[in-house]
């Protein structure tokens, strides 16, 4: 059976996990447009309740135009650019989870904090930016 891993790069990694935690839109768009369709892919595509979390629909909002296109893929419309078709279905055949998305060293993903961990993260991080 072949591998069915991604491999892809620390910043990846980095804002996966921070996703439901902190604003990580800017480095978003840092990514490779092949790793930032795969980033939605998968979070979108993640066992977590993310209703009601502001932090994950602020990373969302600029990306707008990118999950729409993801949805156009998925329902099968015309019209779409090629490259970003492509992208997208190299994706399709994959089952999309924390195991098999790897970084350069294997170690797989972890799944985001649900909202309830999120939450006392950020409390964490913000008492600790305080008390600096």
């Amino acid at each position: 059976m072949p591998d069915k891993s991604i491999t892809v790069s620390d910043r990846f990694f980095s804002i996966f996990e921070n996703f439901t935690i902190k604003d990580v839109s800017h480095e978003m768009r840092l990514l490779s447009k092949k790793e930032l369709y795969l980033l939605l892919i998968s979070v979108t595509d993640c066992d977590v309740d993310y209703s009601g979390e502001f932090v994950l629909h602020h990373n969302f909002v600029p990306f707008k135009n990118e999950l729409l296109i993801i949805s156009d893929v998925s329902k099968g419309k015309s019209g779409i650019d090629d490259e970003d078709l492509a992208i997208i279905n190299s994706y399709k055949d994959r089952t999309m989870s924390c195991k098999t998305i790897k970084n350069a060293n294997g170690d797989t993903l972890k799944m985001p904090p649900s909202e309830e961990e999120a939450v006392s993260i950020r409390r964490d991080l913000a008492i600790n930016e305080i008390i600096k």
